[in-house]
């Protein structure tokens, strides 16, 4: 598994890369056929967008805690 950003997955079956369905950010693709029940990704809660950082335009609980001016 690689590490990406806090989050780890298995690089044998998928690959994060840039998606223009995504809106221009990153998407998670498959790179080979995906057996079923196989565990693709563990992305912790931590690195998850809140929709207080979407509405800020930045990622992370800490970019949308500072447009608040918490």
């Amino acid at each position: 598994a690689k590490d990406w950003h806090g989050a780890a997955y298995d690089a044998a079956l998928v690959e994060p890369r840039p998606s223009k369905a995504c809106g221009g950010g990153l998407g998670v693709f498959a790179v080979t056929e995906v057996p079923p029940g196989a565990r693709l990704a563990e992305i912790p809660v931590e690195a998850c967008l809140t929709a207080d950082a979407a509405r800020a335009g930045r990622g992370g609980p800490r970019a949308a805690r500072a447009a608040r001016g918490v």
